[in-house]
């Protein structure tokens, strides 16, 4: 797995982004937060030319802060991705996870923690 921070070349304050490549591909995987700096939607950009295909098919919001979530909806899409959030009132959900629930991506288990706080 490569896990990617697209929070690298952000011009204004936002949260991390990250991108797992988990599939057996090395390309396709998760976004974990979308973030709020357009600086991101280039990267995601960037590895869909390289990819040659969309890479993008999951991404898990840990909470709607605005640092966190800004960039779902565009990112949902153009990339089609099914949105994981914990509650359903985040936008563009999909699926409301809850502790426990697993996520798979490749050969991959991500298994949901619930945090309260922040």
């Amino acid at each position: 797995m490569e896990i990617q921070n697209l929070t690298s070349q952000s011009t204004i304050y936002t949260s991390n982004a990250w991108f797992c490549s988990c599939e057996e591909d090395g390309i396709s995987g998760i976004l974990i937060d979308s973030g709020c700096d357009p600086a991101i939607l280039k990267q995601l950009h960037e590895i869909k030319l390289k990819a040659g295909r969309n890479p993008v098919k999951k991404i898990i919001l840990t909470h709607s802060h605005y640092d966190h979530a800004r960039l779902v909806k565009e990112i949902k899409e153009e990339y089609h991705a099914a949105v994981y959030a914990s509650s359903p009132y985040t936008a563009e959900v999909d699926k409301v996870l809850i502790d426990g629930d697993v996520i798979t991506c490749g050969r991959y288990h991500f298994e949901i923690v619930s945090i309260p706080g922040h």
